[in-house]
This record gives structure tokens, sequence and C-alpha cells, in this order.
């Protein structure tokens, strides 16, 4: 038994000094100021692009991309719980909060204890220890593959590059491989089906609007928030707007209602490039980004 023990712990500590998966990074260090959202801001949205606002206007850092997939953590109650964690009550934090009509969507007829299971089941659900590097208990608790993967350290997509700030940048050419045209094209008519499915199966639901406002209501005490809307490529797009076609009326309200500012990027289709139609490739990422800065910025100078 004592040796099957440390074999196990050896495992766990050799999988912790390699990668580990897209997530892991989001656990290993306290953070100041956030990115808020689902997989659009997982891999849109740079933290270090903000480096030099939050050394010029004073907000307290690091700030980490702590957005996840809509199956690892939608807007919830778990969610909250989770930022509450990570920010341990740190205050004067920066918050880019990303959303698209697609976050808040839950399957019909699902009611509040069923949330409460199914979200239990998630990282959140099952984590104690949220910014500790080697951060084991994710990996007892969380990690989804056999320890001996620890073995097999090139495991990732050979384009995607984890960062230890929390984001997954998508690079179009990376050691070698590269997202062909082709295949993007394949991947945005395969995110297509997948989006005209969860129409036909979901609805918009009142728990994740619910949730998403008291996170909104959360943040506002501890920092600065500004909600944002990444951009997609406009087939999305228009599959969208035509899904809930008030959606930016209704987020601006919601902006209105918490005295923050809404950042409407959807309308920028032509101008960023994605890899599968909804998520951008890694120089877009970056320039959306830098954008996001520079109207924060401008806002800033005018007192807005």
């Amino acid at each position: 038994m004592v040796l099957l023990v440390t074999a196990y712990l050896l495992m766990v500590h050799k999988l912790s000094l390699g990668y580990v998966d897209l997530y892991y990074p989001k656990f290993t260090q306290p953070a100041g100021s956030l990115v808020i959202g689902l997989s659009r801001a997982h891999t849109d949205i740079d933290p270090a692009g903000f480096d030099g606002l939050l050394a010029k206007e004073g907000f307290r850092g690091p700030m980490m991309n702590f957005a996840f997939d809509r199956f690892q953590s939608p807007f919830s109650e778990l969610y909250l719980n989770g930022v509450k964690r990570k920010l341990n009550h740190a205050k004067n934090g920066l918050f880019i909060v990303a959303v698209s009509p697609g976050d808040f969507t839950a399957p019909r007829n699902m009611d509040a204890d069923l949330f409460q299971k199914t979200e239990e089941k998630l990282v959140m659900g099952k984590l104690y220890n949220f910014s500790e590097s080697p951060n084991y208990d994710y990996i007892i608790n969380c990690f989804g593959e056999p320890l001996y993967s620890a073995f097999f350290p090139n495991r990732a997509f050979e384009n995607q590059v984890s960062h230890s700030n929390g984001w997954n940048e998508i690079r179009k050419e990376n050691r070698g491989n590269v997202i062909s045209k082709e295949l993007m094209y394949d991947w945005r008519k395969a995110t297509l089906r997948a989006y005209e499915r969860i129409i036909e199966q979901e609805t918009v639901s009142e728990y994740r609007l619910n949730s998403f406002k008291k996170i909104l209501d959360y943040l506002t005490v501890h920092g600065e928030v500004f909600l944002v809307r990444l951009p997609a490529h406009n087939e999305i797009t228009e599959l969208e707007n035509k899904y809930w076609p008030s959606f930016d009326m209704d987020m601006e309200k919601i902006a209105e209602d918490f005295n923050i500012p809404y950042l409407d990027y959807s309308g920028f289709s032509e101008t960023y490039t994605t890899y599968d139609g909804s998520h951008l490739l890694s120089e877009s990422a970056k320039r959306i980004t830098a954008k996001i800065v520079e109207d924060i910025e401008s806002i800033k100078k005018q007192g807005l």
C-alpha cells in the first residue's frame, strides 16, 4: 500500500511539472484582476495585454484569464463562488466580462435542483485550492486522464499554447503544424451546426442571467467592470442575432443598471480572424485585447 501511494504521489508531482490541461494554469496563482466569461474569453483575451493599463491606472494585479467553456463553468452560482475564492476579497481590480448569446442558454425545463447537481460535478465544484502552484488538489480531483499521461508531455493540440496567466492561445502555425484555410472552413461549418443544435435544444435561462448579474454585483464592489461582446465570424454573429435579436439592447440595459460600460465588437467580424468561426486566432486575439485596452483608456480619460 505504501509503495502504491508513493508511486501515485510521484506521478501527481511529475504531471505538475509539465502540461496538465487547458484549465490547470488558471488555478496556480492568486489574482487581483480577472477576465471572466466562457470559451471566447478563454481564447480571445490575453491578460498580459493589460499589464500597462493595470500599472497606469493602479489596478491590482496580476490579471488572470479565469474564463472557461460552457461545459466546465457556465454562468452559475458555482462560477460566482469560484470568482470569490480566486480573488480572495482583493479590491481595486480590473474585470473584463465577456458575453455572447450562447453563454446564457441551458436545456429546456432544467430546474434549480438539476442545475446544482450538474454543476457540482464540474471543476469548481470539486476544488478546494484555487491559487497554489503546484496545485495537487486540481490534479488529484479534476485531471480527467490517467496519471501515466505524465510520461507523455506533448498531449496538447499542436497549435495550442496554454499560458501561466490562464490564456489559451491558438496559433495558426506552431511546432510545424499549420491550420489550413480548408480546415478552418470545415471547423466553422461544424460550429454552425453545433450552434443550430443548441438553438433547437436550449433556451435562454433565467438562472444563467441571474447568476451573471450576481457576478457583476460582486465584481463592481471589488473594482471596475467592463462588459464586452467579442467578435466572431459573420455567419456565427448572424445566427446569434437571429436567435436573440435584442441581445445587445439587453446587455446595454444590464450595463446601465450596474453603471458599467458595454463594449460591443460583434460588428467587426471582417477585422478579426477566427479558426472555427467562434474563437480567434492568436494574432487577432492580441489585437482585440489591445483594442479593449485602448477603449478602456479612452473611457477613463473621458471620466465615464
